[in-house]
């Protein structure tokens, strides 16, 4: 129905809206891990990545947080014209703030675990890890998110989601945040326990 695709169309235009301010920290974070790496200072590319991490968390807790209160507040802002004069533009509004709210609540999810793996991803990256971060997200992509939407859409029971309570595009983006959390478990790991900070940047 055109209602789920402008659900799903507005929260997620929010939701790549506030996650910009993570792709440029992750960006300059891997610039600072290439520079502390290049000058021989592993130890001090550790510390950046955990302040990086203690700026980010309240950031992405704070998005969350809104995602999860004012869910239809945030999708107003994308408001038909129209919609305070015509009864059936109000109607068909209604019902995508109705199915934009689980969603916004699935994205408030994604957007932690999202925030985590750009820190953790980029510092990472950022000492030249590069190739294997490309392969673990490829990897994940394939367990954790193309394969459940695959069995969502082929194979999954329709009646079963609908006796839950769950539409099928609330159950896809909640196997995304699924996704997002994977990745920075996986990132996370590589951060603590890689390689990274014995590999060298200098010529």
């Amino acid at each position: 129905p055109t209602e789920s695709v402008s659900a799903s169309n507005i929260a997620f235009s929010l939701y790549l809206l506030v996650l910009v301010p993570f792709i440029g920290l992750g960006q300059g974070l891997s610039i600072v891990v290439g520079q502390c790496m290049g000058a021989g200072r592993p130890d001090l590319a550790r510390q950046v990545g955990w302040r990086a991490f203690r700026i980010g968390v309240p950031t992405v807790l704070a998005i969350a947080a809104t995602f999860l209160l004012w869910p239809q507040a945030l999708m107003g802002l994308s408001v038909a014209a129209g919609v305070e004069t015509d009864p059936q533009i109000a109607a068909r509004w209604a019902d995508i703030l109705a199915q934009g709210a689980p969603v916004m609540a699935c994205l408030a999810i994604a957007a932690i675990g999202d925030g985590l793996q750009w820190v953790f991803r980029m510092v990472v990256v950022g000492a030249g890890d590069t190739r294997w971060t490309l392969v673990a997200m490829v990897g994940t992509a394939v367990v954790t998110l193309s394969i459940p939407v695959w069995w969502l859409l082929r194979i999954a029971d329709p009646a079963l989601l609908a006796g839950w309570g769950v539409s099928p595009l609330t159950a896809s983006y909640a196997i995304f945040a699924g996704y997002c959390w994977a990745i920075a478990v996986v990132m996370f790991l590589r951060f603590q326990y890689g390689p990274w900070a014995s590999m060298s940047v200098r010529r």
